[in-house]
């Protein structure tokens, strides 16, 4: 059915063309999966039937292989609705060949359910009507990702690591027919669609058909650092944080990017891969190939052990950046792309995907008027959480270099004094230092001038200044000085508990 509908689409356009055969796929899934109940209903009385009348010695030789033959229908129906359900409930937990309709069906109407958004809270009121949550939501993200005139603050060449030319240079090869076919099946089958309406399993099963146009598509990009029209636009989607949510900072925004960017995306991610373990400071253990989450709450953890046992005078800075993601401008960012070394065309590339972005907010399913982003990274892009780390590496930069120039005293660890000042898992920082206050004091304007550069910003509020053996006339007066509250150990970072007592865990 797909290749005769693809091949009468008049359309020249990849986009364009999809988005007709929206139209034939539609009645092909009413076809197939349309009053699916009914029709087994009908199959079991069918059934039922000729059971009855070979009961009752009412039996030809056409019986047996009537039965069969309903008996196959039916079941062929029963798959199709656990198929159905399946991919409505966004299970992953199922067994191939496992009757779990019921399940699917309840899954999927209990996320619905939960995900529902009934009433907002605006201005202080609870308001219900539909047309006034959809515009007080995209009024709230159109704001969100707003610059405000200021102006580009650059840094000193040298700070950062550059790529060899040769990275630079195998960076921006075009990608092969092979490549980007591997990528695509490398996607997950059945997570939602974005705004083309298509998850990626329509790709892979009809890949004979429309591939070689999909692959233009894709290339069509790596030519002319110029995105297909609608590929940049994002749908938001809204899922409460908890039953009943009715504040925006209580829904959390997930978003879903198109098939053909998802690719583009994903092939640009491959090629950062490689590059991102010579580029990206030894405190970082996010989105590092061979770095992993538990390298850097293993160290927090054993140092703190260390200063406890040892009773030093230390401090600890929880960070919690404002809007981590959402706050990224986008000139930093390609400021940080040329002095790490990337080339005109691959910054290019990167420039094209993250400037041309526009987003759909859903609410209920329905999505609001597209706005274009002015800055930030969207969280459901691959490439997002990549050049988020090149752009807080900069801030690692900065803090070794006020170590270095005895602007800032970090601990010392151990036997062979180790140094430690931070440790960062992406926007998950922590800071080390002496008790003393001029390097608190030098930790705040480091950040304030990471803030004007970069447009990130820390929620002091959120913050948390955890003393050591210190005075709590002096905790109270840098809390003060910070802005944040005082915390007191133990502390979870990274999902370990920081100076729990080893003898009061429960093994």
């Amino acid at each position: 059915m797909v290749k005769e509908e693809w091949r009468s689409i008049r359309e020249t356009q990849f986009l364009d063309k999809l988005k007709a055969m929206t139209v034939p796929l539609s009645r092909w899934h009413r076809k197939n999966f349309g009053d699916m109940d009914r029709r087994i209903h009908r199959f079991e009385e069918e059934i039922r039937k000729v059971d009855d009348m070979v009961s009752n010695g009412v039996y030809d030789g056409t019986a047996e292989a009537r039965r069969k033959a309903l008996v196959s229908s039916c079941k062929k129906w029963y798959i199709r609705k656990e198929i159905h359900w399946n991919q409505m409930s966004r299970s992953r937990h199922a067994k191939e060949m496992d009757r779990n309709t019921r399940y699917f069906h309840s899954m999927a109407s209990a996320r619905r359910r939960n995900n529902r958004i009934d009433a907002l809270r605006i201005h202080g009121r609870l308001v219900r009507n539909q047309p006034r949550i959809k515009v007080a939501i995209r009024d709230f993200y159109k704001d969100l990702y707003h610059q405000e005139t200021s102006p580009n603050i650059g840094f000193r060449d040298g700070l950062v690591r550059q790529i060899s030319e040769d990275e630079a240079t195998g960076l921006e090869l075009m990608p092969t027919a092979e490549e980007i076919k591997n990528v695509v099946w490398d996607c997950e089958s059945t997570n939602a669609p974005g705004c083309d309406r298509y998850n990626m399993n329509f790709f892979k099963k009809c890949w004979d058909k429309i591939g070689k146009e999909f692959i233009e598509a894709v290339m069509g990009f790596f030519r002319s650092a110029r995105l297909p029209r609608d590929s940049s636009v994002t749908w938001v989607a809204l899922a409460p944080k908890f039953v009943g949510a009715t504040e925006i900072k209580d829904l959390w925004p997930i978003s879903m990017v198109g098939c053909v960017y998802k690719v583009i995306s994903k092939v640009l991610v491959r090629r950062m891969r490689n590059v991102m373990p010579g580029l990206v400071g030894e405190t970082q253990s996010a989105f590092v190939q061979g770095r992993k989450i538990h390298d850097g709450a293993l160290i927090a953890c054993e140092t703190v052990q260390w200063i406890k046992a040892r009773r030093r005078s230390s401090a600890i800075i929880k960070l919690d950046f404002q809007k981590a993601y959402d706050r990224v401008k986008w000139s930093f960012l390609d400021i940080v792309l040329q002095k790490m070394g990337f080339g005109q065309k691959w910054r290019g590339w990167i420039k094209e995907c993250v400037c041309s972005a526009s987003m759909s907010v859903l609410i209920n399913g329905s999505p609001s008027r597209p706005f274009k982003m002015e800055m930030g990274l969207r969280q459901g892009d691959l490439l997002s959480p990549f050049l988020f780390v090149l752009v807080v590496d900069v801030l690692h930069r900065m803090i070794g270099e006020a170590v270095t120039n005895g602007r800032i005293s970090p601990l010392l660890v151990g036997r062979d004094h180790i140094e430690l000042s931070h440790l960062q898992f992406a926007d998950d920082t922590i800071l080390f230092c002496s008790p003393e206050e001029e390097t608190i004091r030098n930790y705040k304007h480091l950040l304030r001038c990471f803030e004007l550069m970069s447009g990130l910003s820390i929620n002091f509020e959120k913050s948390s200044f955890i003393p050591v053996n210190c005075e709590q006339r002096w905790t109270k007066q840098m809390c003060q000085l910070l802005g944040c509250k005082e915390a007191s150990l133990p502390v979870r970072y990274l999902g370990i508990s920081l100076g729990v007592n080893p003898r009061l865990v429960k093994t």
